[in-house]
């Protein structure tokens, strides 16, 4: 493995650094995904150049993300979750006993290939009957699908782009 650095840009003004040993390395014609070990993040997932999560506080955002949600549904039986490829919102959502279902919508299949053999990150949570995995990019797919969710969550890249209209 080699080292790497990769300055995110998401605010120009204040530009973040991250440098480290490249554990994978993938480009799709969807995105392009490094995951990478830092000294202070462990290990530290980036999509398109920019921080998505790491080993060192990711559990800290999905238990709130998730948690918080679901604990307000009436009903906990089917959910969604639209993004989140390195399973750790499907993590979450399984700790609760009463849920049923649980659809995933990522469009890139090869970053959750890849997580589907990081139990360390997500448990397992592929691999648990109750989940069903959509490959298609959920501004397409989420307007032709009409089910019925008890709560939705939403785990996906800030956009970039405007729309004029």
């Amino acid at each position: 493995n080699r080292m790497e650095t990769i300055i995110e840009q998401s605010d120009p003004a204040r530009p973040l650094e991250y440098t480290g040993e490249v554990i994978a390395k993938m480009s799709s014609d969807k995105q392009s995904w490094t995951l990478m070990k830092t000294e202070q993040e462990g290990e530290a997932l980036f999509i398109n150049g920019e921080f998505q999560s790491c080993t060192a506080d990711e559990a800290i955002y999905h238990e709130w993300l998730v948690h918080s949600a679901v604990a307000g549904s009436f009903r906990k039986r089917r959910m969604l979750v639209l993004g989140g490829a390195e399973g750790c919102v499907l993590r979450e959502v399984l700790r609760w006993s009463d849920v049923d279902h649980v659809t995933q919508v990522d469009w890139d299949n090869w970053l959750v290939d890849y997580f589907k053999g990081r139990p360390d990150w997500n448990d397992q949570a592929y691999e648990d009957y109750r989940v069903r995995l959509i490959h298609e990019d959920v501004m397409k797919w989420l307007p032709e699908h009409y089910e019925m969710y008890d709560c939705i969550l939403i785990d996906l890249l800030d956009p970039h782009e405007t729309s004029q209209g």
